[in-house]
C-alpha cells in the first residue's frame, strides 16, 4: 500500500472508530446527544462538489476539537474539489472488538458522568464491585471463546456483547480505583507524568496549579515533590508571586528556568522588562545559582539583558559555583544593535562581561543573541551548540577566538551564524586552512553579505552535516558562496532556504553542480526563495557536466539516472507561488522521481487561492504543519542518523 493510501485508511479507520465508539457509548452508557463526528470538521476549504456528509445517527463527542485531536497533524487535511467525493468506504471485514477498546470512548464518557464521592466506598461496596468486575470480565472471554465457533455473519453482535462488558468493568474499576491509597511516590510520579507530557507551556502550568487544588492529600504530594515544580517560566509582572512560589516550592532540585520579558510576547510596551525589575528576578534566582541546570533570557530592552550577566558574573565572585549550568540562552529581540541611549549604571557595564564569570564546567549550549560577551574569558570550550545572532561587528569574537572555540569544541553538533561570526577584515585575502567539524550536523547561515559568507564558510568543514540552512540572504548574486560549498556537504539530507535569492545573473550551472553536490538531500524546506533553485532541481546535469566555468569538481555524485538529487521526495513550503510549487512537482514526476508528499504552514494554508488546490492534490498528497512544528520525516531523518553513528 502506498503511504498516501495508508493515510486515506487512518481516516476511515478514525471515522469508523469514532462511529463505533459513539454507538458503544450512547447505546451501554446513555451518553446525552451532542455532535456527531463530521469528516468535514477536517475540510479548510469547504467546497460544492464536496458536500457536508449527512449527520451520523450515532453522537459522542460535546466538542469538536476532541474528535480532531485523534487525527495525525501530518494527516492531508485539505479537499480535492475537483475529485468528486468518493462513495463510503465498506464496513471493516473481520474487525474485532479489539478495534472498539480505545481511550477516547472512556473519556469521552467519563467526561459526562458525576465524579465518584468523596467518601471511600464501603468495604462491602467495594467488594461487591469487585466481584461484578470480576464477573463481567469471565463473561467476555467466554464470550471470545464462543466467538471462535461461531460463523462471521454472527460476529458483528458478539462484538457488541464482549465490548460491553469490558467497557462496564473499566467504567466499575475507575469508580473504586483507590487512587488516593498509593504512596506518595507513586501518586507523584502520576502527577509528574501529567505535568510532563505536554508540550504547552500554559497548559503545563494549569496541570500543576490544577493538582494542588483536587483535595488536600492530592496537595501535599504535589507541593512535597520539588522535582513538579523545577521548571520555572518567569513571565508573569512583579512582584512575580507565581513564579516565586514555584521556585520556593523546588526546594534542592535542579532548576530549568525561563524568563520571558512579557512584552516580547506581545503584551502593552509598559509590561517590559527594565534593568530594575530584571535585577530583582536576579536577586531571587541567585541564590540557587548551585542548582540551575538551564537559564533561557528573553527580553526586549538593553538594561534587562545587562543586569543578567552582570549579576550572573558578580554571583561567581563571590564563590557561588555553577556546577550543572549546562543551557544558556540569552535573547534581546529588541533594536538597535548597539544601544544609544543614556549611560549605565554603573558604567562597566559598557565593557563586555564574562558569561559566569568565565566558570562553567558543564556548559554545552550557549546562545547569543543581540548581546554581546567578553568572548575571550567566556567559558566556551566542550559545547554541543553555538548559536550567536545579531551582533555588531565590534561585539563579535575576533577571527583567533572564534577558531580556538571551533577547536575546542570537538562534539560540537549545531552552529548557527545568523547575522554574527568572527571578526571580518576585508583586507585579508589570504585566511587559515578550515577547521575539521566531524561531529557538526546542523550548519546554519543567516542574514550576512557574500562577502562575509565567503569568509565565514572558509574557516570550517563540517563532511557529515545532515542540516544546511541558508536563511535572509538576498539583494546580492550568492553564487561564489555555491561555488565555495559545492561537495563540502554531501551528506546534507535535509535543506532550508529562507529567503535566499538567486538573482538572474547567477548561471544555471553554479546552481546545478551545488545541488548535485548533495545526493542524499530527501527534505527541501522552502520559502520567500529564487524559483531558480527549483528548476535547477528539474535540470539534467548532463547538459552541465565539463562545464569550464565549474569552480569545484564534484565529490561523491552517484552513478545511476540523470537526476539531480534523485532521493529528494518531500518538500514544506510557504510564502511562494503555488504555481512554481506545481511546475516544480511535474517536472520531478517528468523526470522519474515524483514527489510522495508536501507540507504546508497552517497559516500560509489559509491564504492558498482554491483555485490552486486539485493542481497541486495532482502534485502530490499535501499536508499542514503548526508554525515551528517539525514533520514525522524530518525528526526521523535527523534520528536515523545518528541511531547509525
Amino acid at each position: 500500500m502506498t503511504e498516501g493510501g495508508r493515510y486515506q485508511e487512518i481516516i476511515r479507520e478514525t471515522q469508523w472508530r469514532l462511529e463505533c465508539g459513539g454507538y458503544i457509548a450512547s447505546l451501554f452508557f446513555n451518553l446525552p446527544v451532542s455532535v456527531a463526528f463530521d469528516p468535514s470538521l477536517y475540510n479548510l476549504h469547504p467546497s460544492p462538489s464536496c458536500p457536508t456528509p449527512e449527520p451520523s445517527r450515532n453522537h459522542l463527542f460535546p466538542i469538536p476539537s476532541l474528535a480532531q485531536s485523534l487525527v495525525p497533524q501530518q494527516m492531508s487535511l485539505v479537499p480535492n474539489p475537483a475529485v468528486p467525493a468518493p462513495p463510503p468506504a465498506p464496513a471493516p471485514i473481520a474487525l474485532g472488538w479489539e478495534k472498539w477498546d480505545f481511550d477516547e470512548v472512556l473519556r469521552a464518557f467519563l467526561n459526562n458522568q458525576v465524579n465518584p464521592p468523596t467518601r471511600e466506598f464501603a468495604e462491602e461496596e467495594r467488594q461487591d464491585m469487585i466481584l461484578a468486575s470480576r464477573g463481567l470480565h469471565r463473561q467476555a472471554w467466554e464470550l471470545v471463546t464462543r466467538k471462535r465457533e461461531l460463523p462471521v455473519t454472527e460476529h458483528s453482535s458478539i462484538n457488541n456483547s464482549i465490548a460491553q462488558r469490558l467497557y462496564q468493568r473499566k467504567i466499575l474499576l475507575w469508580k473504586i480505583f483507590p487512587i488516593n491509597r498509593l504512596p506518595p511516590e507513586i501518586l507523584s510520579n502520576v502527577f509528574r507524568f501529567i505535568s510532563w507530557t505536554t508540550s504547552q507551556p500554559d497548559l503545563g502550568d494549569q496541570l500543576r496549579c490544577t493538582l494542588t487544588s483536587v483535595c488536600h492529600y492530592w496537595r501535599v504530594v504535589a507541593i512535597s515533590d520539588a522535582t513538579l515544580w523545577n521548571a520555572v517560566w518567569i513571565r508573569d509582572t512583579p512582584p512575580h508571586h507565581r513564579s516565586f512560589t514555584y521556585l520556593e516550592r523546588a526546594g534542592d532540585a535542579p532548576l530549568d528556568v525561563r524568563i520571558n520579558d512579557p512584552n516580547s510576547a506581545g503584551q502593552e510596551p509598559e509590561s517590559k522588562y527594565d534593568g530594575e525589575v530584571m535585577m530583582g528576578i536576579m536577586n531571587r534566582l541567585i541564590p540557587k545559582l548551585p542548582q540551575i541546570r538551564m537559564l533561557i533570557i528573553i527580553v526586549t530592552e538593553w538594561p534587562a539583558a545587562l543586569a543578567v550577566l552582570d549579576r550572573l558574573r558578580q554571583a561567581v565572585r563571590d564563590g557561588l559555583h555553577p556546577g550543572i549550568f549546562k543551557r544558556f540562552e540569552m535573547h534581546r529581540i529588541g533594536e538597535p544593535y548597539v544601544w544609544l541611549g543614556r549611560g549605565y549604571t554603573p558604567e562597566e557595564h559598557r565593557i563586555p562581561m564574562a558569561l559566569l564569570n568565565g566558570v562553567a564546567p558543564a556548559l554545552d549550549y550557549v546562545c547569543i543573541n543581540g548581546v554581546q560577551l567578553d568572548w575571550d574569558a567566556s567559558p566556551l570550550s566542550n559545547l554541543t551548540t553555538l548559536d550567536v545572532r545579531r551582533m555588531s561587528l565590534e561585539s563579535c569574537p575576533s577571527l583567533e577566538r572564534f577558531r580556538d572555540i571551533l577547536r575546542d569544541c570537538p562534539r560540537l553538533y549545531k552552529l548557527a551564524l545568523d547575522g554574527a561570526g568572527p571578526k571580518w577584515h576585508a583586507d585579508v585575502i589570504v585566511y587559515p586552512d578550515p577547521i575539521i567539524m566531524p561531529a557538526l550536523e546542523i550548519v546554519i547561515f543567516g542574514d550576512i553579505s557574500v562577502s562575509y559568507a565567503l569568509f565565514v564558510a572558509s574557516q570550517f568543514i563540517a563532511p557529515h552535516c545532515q542540516d544546511l540552512t541558508m536563511l535572509n540572504m538576498s539583494g546580492e548574486d550568492y553564487g561564489p558562496l555555491l561555488s565555495l560549498i559545492t561537495g563540502r556537504y554531501s551528506e546534507v539530507k535535509v535543506l532550508t532556504l529562507y529567503s535566499f535569492d538567486i538573482p538572474a545573473g547567477t548561471t544555471m550551472h553554479i546552481l546545478v553542480n551545488w545541488l548535485r553536490s548533495m545526493p542524499d538531500l530527501r527534505y527541501l524546506k522552502f520559502a520567500r526563495s529564487s524559483s531558480r533553485i527549483l528548476q535547477a532541481l528539474v535540470e539534467d546535469p548532463r547538459r552541465y557536466d565539463g562545464n569550464r566555468y565549474a569552480v569545484h569538481p564534484l565529490q561523491n555524485t552517484p552513478e545511476g539516472p540523470n537526476v539531480i538529487c534523485p532521493k529528494l521526495d518531500i518538500i514544506e513550503w510557504q510564502s511562494v507561488s503555488p504555481q512554481h510549487i506545481i511546475d516544480f512537482g511535474f517536472g520531478r514526476r517528468r523526470i522519474g522521481v515524483p514527489l510522495k508528499k508536501t507540507y504546508i504552514n497552517e497559516e500560509w494554508i489559509k491564504r492558498l487561492p482554491k483555485e490552486y488546490i486539485p493542481r497541486l492534490h495532482q502534485v502530490a498528497p499535501f499536508h499542514m504543519l503548526s508554525s515551528g512544528q517539525d514533520s514525522p520525516e524530518e525528526r526521523g531523518l535527523m534520528q536515523l542518523y545518528r541511531s547509525k553513528r
